[in-house]
């Protein structure tokens, strides 16, 4: 006889053979040990749950010569010629290939002869949401009113596909999933009937692959049992399958937090170049991230996520370095990415351009995109990866602002440090540092920094709207406001509005200087003040400590000063 796969010759014969859905098989049990037997039943449930299987066994057993505790016999000659299929009373139709109104009115015709050897003529009809419109409605008028002896057995993966006059005709069964213990113990039942080792490991492995299918995981097994010998390793089922290992999954988590944009990349080309399936990868990425989540909000994760203690603990540290907006944000972006790159013939550019979305939020404009590069810029200054500004503090360097009117009157402040906020109106800027030591006097050239305003709009004006153009923006361009909220104006430089940043707001600084978000901002500008004015951003501590000179007409322009400098007039001195 030619091979037979393991899924067929392991095909369970007796109700008590199948696995994980005894609140089905209990229950025919019990109609045949009453006599309760219905003349139409829908078995629905995903592949590889045994709806076929159970059909098979069950019209055998209404039909037994020798039925042994409500389970057929499968050796009188009934039993026997429902197996081999040489009795024409149990009949299986695929209704994917007869699915036209024809092939049902053949049935109609069939049905209205009795059965030859057996009880019960029974049609196991297999995928019947195939069926067009027109064979459901010939349908309708057996089910309606059926031979007394006709049992109908129809079996779906997609039951909402069926009319709802079918549905109310019929007993309905839910095949469940296979359970993953109940997994496990059928594969290494049939691994000892085949004389087949296999490791704890590789079984945990294959039934988390199957997905409670029955029929997938006896199929991986049938695969990995043809890849070597009578040894079943971890390896070769990762091999087979095109599975990532679990370090490497957790190798590229760490790198996602540490931004790691070079080292993604790199590991996502070694995971091609070794011949994983993407999909498999991203399939195992997305409940990689499933279990980090679980971890993260379950007090007892190790009964929900079938993995070792190892893996747990480190599900669960990773749980306490993400956030659970984050993690949903990149559960979401995985779904998604696993839904398109199943039509997609290059799989891999799809995987690469979540990857740099997940690595630079900034390029995703949602609401959850912006929570995450917020709560990743907390993260950072915590960790100390954003390093705060270091500034040097020169006891003799001095702070000057001279103004000229037509009496020859000056302003003088006294002597500041170096991160004193500057005068940003009208002002031409020079930069003066000493530095002193015991054997040495070093001193810097002065740098001069002039901001000049040809603009038609005053940094008065600008300065004191600030707050009301905020709010405008608030309101317009969320996203806008997050970054420029941290950034306050400092200067009109001929037609360029000049925007100041602390150090530790760099990451609102570089977004701000991003094309878009740079040019929103422009357009914004230009509706609320009407003028045409660009971008210019800076650290604060780029433009403080300079030497000012500042040319005013007359002494009213003083009290102008002033009022601009607010809390620091007082630190001014006339002289």
């Amino acid at each position: 006889m030619s091979y037979q796969a393991l899924y067929r010759k392991c095909r369970p014969t007796v109700f008590d053979d199948v696995v994980g859905q005894s609140h089905v098989t209990e229950t025919l049990k019990n109609q045949i040990n009453l006599n309760n037997i219905a003349h139409a039943y829908l078995f629905t449930g995903t592949r590889g749950t045994g709806k076929t299987s159970v059909a098979r066994i069950f019209s055998r057993a209404i039909n037994c010569q020798d039925i042994v505790d409500n389970n057929p016999c499968n050796e009188c000659d009934t039993c026997r010629g429902i197996i081999d299929e040489s009795l024409m009373d149990v009949v299986e139709i695929d209704a994917a290939s007869n699915n036209g109104v024809d092939d049902i009115r053949e049935l109609r015709e069939n049905i209205k002869y009795p059965p030859t050897k057996c009880k019960y003529k029974v049609y196991i009809i297999d995928e019947v949401h195939m069926l067009s419109q027109g064979a459901f409605n010939a349908l309708l008028k057996t089910l309606e009113e059926p031979p007394e002896y006709a049992c109908f057995i129809l079996a779906t993966t997609e039951p909402h596909k069926i009319p709802a006059t079918i549905l109310s005709r019929c007993q309905r069964f839910d095949f469940k999933r296979i359970s993953f213990e109940d997994m496990n113990d059928l594969l290494v039942k049939v691994a000892e009937e085949v004389t087949i080792d296999i490791d704890e490991r590789s079984v945990k492995m294959i039934s988390r692959m199957s997905e409670g299918a029955a029929r997938d995981a006896l199929s991986i097994l049938d695969q990995c049992i043809s890849y070597g010998e009578n040894t079943i390793t971890y390896d070769k089922v990762l091999n087979i399958l095109g599975i990532a290992r679990d370090n490497i999954l957790f190798d590229m988590t760490e790198k996602i937090l540490l931004e790691d944009f070079q080292g993604v990349m790199t590991m996502i080309g070694d995971i091609v170049a070794a011949g994983k399936d993407v999909n498999q990868f991203i399939k195992a990425f997305l409940k990689h991230f499933r279990n980090i989540m679980i971890a993260k909000i379950s007090e007892t994760p190790e009964n929900i996520i079938d993995e070792s203690d190892e893996s747990i603990r480190k599900y669960v540290e990773y749980g306490e370095k993400f956030s659970m907006d984050h993690v949903l944000w990149i559960i979401d972006e995985l779904a998604k990415l696993e839904v398109d790159s199943k039509y997609s013939s290059n799989p891999r550019f799809l995987l690469e351009m979540s990857l740099v979305k997940i690595l630079r939020p900034t390029y995703d404009d949602s609401i959850e995109a912006l929570k995450v590069r917020i709560e990743n810029l907390e993260r950072k200054i915590e960790m100390g990866l954003i390093s705060k500004p270091q500034r040097r503090v020169e006891s003799s360097t001095k702070i000057e602002t001279s103004v000229q009117t037509t009496e020859d009157k000056k302003i003088q402040t006294v002597p500041q440090t170096s991160n004193q906020s500057p005068v940003q109106s009208n002002i031409e800027s020079q930069n003066q540092v000493r530095e002193e030591s015991s054997n040495e006097i070093v001193e810097e050239p002065a740098v001069e920094v002039k901001y000049e305003n040809h603009s038609g709009i005053s940094f008065e004006q600008v300065k004191g709207s600030w707050e009301k153009f905020l709010n405008l923006i608030k309101r317009e361009k969320i996203f806008l406001y997050a970054f420029l909220i941290e950034g306050k104006p400092a200067a009109i430089n001929n037609k360029t509005l000049v925007i100041s940043f602390e150090r530790k707001f760099d990451f609102h600084k570089e977004s701000m200087e991003q094309k878009e978000y740079r040019r929103d901002l422009e357009e914004m500008l230009f509706t609320f003040y009407n003028v045409d004015l660009s971008i210019s951003c800076v650290f604060d501590d780029e433009i403080g400590g300079a030497v000012v000179h500042v040319e005013v007409d007359d002494s009213s322009d003083i009290e102008k000063i002033q009022n601009f400098l607010g809390d620091d007039k007082d630190k001014l001195e006339i002289l």
